[in-house]
Parts: C-alpha cells; structure tokens; sequence
C-alpha cells in the first residue's frame, strides 16, 4: 500500500510538472509539488525504514522547499538582490528530489535483515563517542580561554574562524561531532535506559559549547535530526515503532528549544533589536533558504548562466564548489564578502546539477546520486553492527555526505581527506572479504 501511494504521488508529481508550461500554476502548483513529495517521502519510509538515515538530508530539502514556493509567491530575495515570481521552480525542484528519493531507495538495505549490536558492543560504541566528545569539549574549553568564546565579544562564528590559528579544522570537527548523535540514537534504541542520562549530559554540553561558539540553528537541527535518524532506524529494525508518543513530545519541545535559542542568537550575536528579531528568522526560513534554487532555475530557463562547470567539483585557488553557483546570481560585493567569509548558501542540491547539465542532465544525475547515497548508508548500516572504527569512519562519510546534499558543494568528495577515508573503507571491505573467501574454500 505504501508503495502504491509513492507511485500515485511520483505520478501526480509528473503530471503537475508536464502542465506547468501550459496551464500557470503559481503558488498553487508549488503546493501541490510538495504535497507529493511529502507523501512519497512518508510512503517510502513506512515501505523501508533505513531511509530514515537520510532524515538530516531530508529535513533541508523540506526546509528550502517551503521556501521555493514562498519565492513562487513573488518576494525580494536579500542574497540575490531581486524580486521573484511565479516560475514554476518548486515543482522542477521537488521533481528532481523524487528522482533521489527513488534511487536511494532501491540501494537501501532492509534493516530487519542486519544484526544488531550486542550488549557488550554497545557499551564499546559508547565509551567511545563519550571519549570522543570528552577530548573535543577539552579542546573547545581550551580555545575558548586562550581565544575567547565568540558569544561573548557578540562575534559571529564565520568572522572567528575565518582567521584563527586552527580554524581550518576545529569547527568542521565540531560539525562532525553533531552527525555522531547518529550514533548515539541507534544505541540508545538498543541498549538499557542508562544510556540515555549519559547521553542527554553529552547533550548539555554539546548545546553549551555550541552556544559559546555563536551557532544558530543548523547545527542543532543536525544532531537533533541525526539522533532519531539512529534512534528511528535501530527501533524499527526490530519491528517496534519508530516514534513513541513520549518521543514525538520530546522531539517537539527539542525543536521548540532551537527555536528559542535561535531568536536568543539572533539578538545577542548579530545585534537585531528583539522585535525585529521573529520578522528576520521567519526571512531566513521562507525566503532566504530557496533562494539559490530559484536563481539558478530562473537563470537556466531563460539561457543566461554564463560560468558553467567549472570548479565546481573542485578546490582551488579561485571561486570553487558551490560558490560558482553564487558568484553567478549574487551581486559582487556581496558576493565577495560571503565567499571571504566562507559562509555557503543553502539549497545548492539539486541547483549544482542543473547548473552543471540543464535539467535533463539533473534527472540522471540526482539517479546516480540517490543510488551512491544509498551504496553509502548501506555500508553504515552494516558497520553499526559491531566495527567501531568503521563507524566513525562511515560517520565521516555520512557527514559530509549531507554537507554535499543540503549546500550542493560536490567538491567535497575530491577532498583528499575524503578520499582517503573512502579508500580505507574499501580495502577494509575487500579484505574482510577475500579473508570470508578463504574461510569458505578451506
């Protein structure tokens, strides 16, 4: 039944998208676009669980949808510096993220077929997250007395990073320390209770020091997001319900707490007097997060994009990765001070791919995407039940993984450091399997 539907909503979906030339459908439209992949997204996870992994992913694609069809509205996008109108964008782009969806779900495994971790190993996987986040608070606690905490000087992260000493690695471990809660959901949904009074400590300092360190929203939303992504996944492989009601409750009051700490930031780091404060995050949430999407289909429909492909799947010296696309829709000067800064647009995925190929290309390309995401989380999966190492490995990859897909730098994966850990990964696996070989021959 699940199936069926995801196949009513694809179709639905399509139909919408081969009308949108013919008929003008506007907000209306958008709409009913995400309706569809709405529906497709919740029927393909009741059909298989494991693509809960992909909830982090998920939840930003949702995120810039609301926003893309807000833009069909007709709004001034600050980044960009123009109005938008009705375009029909957020049906392409919802189109596009169902092709993923599909993909990725044809190269997830079945949870209920993995084994789970032993009692014994799970106290391991903990000892070693907890030893993890112990070293990493040393190191943010040190820093932040030789340095100073940014909150306090009402200094933004960017600006505090973009200069400092160890800058270049500090914060992109910190962001690597939210994807663990990945790991700490699906212990947690296998283990006794005393996991969790460990667990919510970590928690309450992981929320301190991202506080101290002037982070908003994302960086929550990525551990809260991670957390029942494991939490979910390790519950229904073991045929219970993903989500009690209790942990609907905790989850809405988690979300609700971001937004608070949220509207707190807003005023003590960027300086927004309180009561422009909600009118500036309701901004960033509806407007500013589609708004790349929206320029580069805009600017893809009408034959204007004039950089290309270039740098986009690479590091250099120049304009790289997902800033090509941003050097191409935004004004220079405001361009250059968010590529100084490093400070990414969201909503670059699928953008980067129409960018890159028009949209035809797009559609094979987010089918090869979905399937490699899923090749992906499938090798996590089977590395939860027992390597240690391999976790953190996987969790590596699975981080930047959502880096790619929710800003749509790809040059990512050409990141030596990725490479090198995805060749780990590889020789592990074709050693533990010509080793199984041998077991079976002699």
């Amino acid at each position: 039944m699940s199936i069926l539907l995801a196949v009513l909503a694809s179709l639905c979906s399509l139909t919408l998208l081969l009308l949108v030339d013919v008929v003008s459908l506007g907000v209306f439209g958008g709409l009913l676009g995400g309706s569809c992949f709405l529906t497709l997204a919740i029927s393909l996870i009741q059909a298989k669980p494991s693509l809960l992994w992909m909830l982090p992913i998920l939840v930003g694609f949702v995120w810039v949808g609301f926003s893309v069809v807000t833009l069909e509205i007709g709004f001034y996008a600050p980044e960009i510096d123009t109005l938008t109108y009705a375009t029909g964008a957020s049906l392409r782009y919802f189109f596009l993220l169902e092709i993923f969806l599909w993909a990725a779900y044809f190269s997830f495994p079945d949870v209920r077929s993995l084994e789970n971790l032993s009692e014994q190993e799970n106290k391991r996987l903990v000892s070693a997250i907890v030893f993890f986040w112990i070293f990493l608070f040393i190191i943010l606690f040190a820093n932040g007395l030789v340095y100073g905490f940014p909150v306090l000087s009402g200094e933004q992260r960017f600006n505090y990073w973009v200069d400092h000493p160890i800058g270049s690695w500090l914060p992109k471990l910190f962001s690597y320390s939210a994807y663990l809660w990945l790991c700490g959901g699906w212990v947690l949904s296998k283990s006794r209770p005393g996991y969790g009074r460990v667990l919510a400590l970590l928690a309450i300092f992981h929320i301190v020091f991202a506080v101290l360190y002037s982070n908003k929203a994302s960086i929550f939303l990525v551990a809260l997001f991670s957390f029942f992504a494991g939490y979910g996944v390790g519950r229904s492989s073991v045929r219970r319900k993903i989500l009690s009601a209790n942990q609907i409750v905790i989850l809405l009051f988690s979300l609700f707490s971001i937004l608070v700490l949220t509207y707190f930031s807003y005023h003590f780091v960027h300086g927004y007097d309180m009561q422009d404060v909600f009118g500036v995050m309701l901004r960033r949430i509806f407007v500013m997060q589609g708004q790349l999407w929206w320029a580069i289909d805009n600017c893809v429909s009408l034959d204007c994009a004039s950089v290309g492909s270039d740098g986009l799947f690479y590091k250099g010296d120049g304009v790289y990765g997902i800033f090509v696309l941003m050097k191409e829709v935004m004004p220079d000067r405001m361009f250059e001070y968010y590529f100084n800064n490093k400070v990414p647009l969201t909503g670059g995925f699928p953008a980067n791919l129409v960018f890159f190929s028009g949209f035809g290309g797009a559609i094979l390309f987010c089918l090869l995407s979905g399937l490699l995401v899923g090749l992906f989380l499938r090798g996590l999966h089977v590395a939860l039940c027992g390597h240690i190492l391999m976790i953190f490995l996987y969790v590596f990859i699975y981080s930047s993984i959502n880096w790619a897909f929710s800003l749509g730098s790809f040059n990512i994966f050409l990141n030596p450091l990725f490479i090198s850990v995805l060749s780990i990964i590889f020789f592990s696996h074709l050693f533990l399997f010509c080793a199984r070989l041998n077991c079976e021959r002699a």
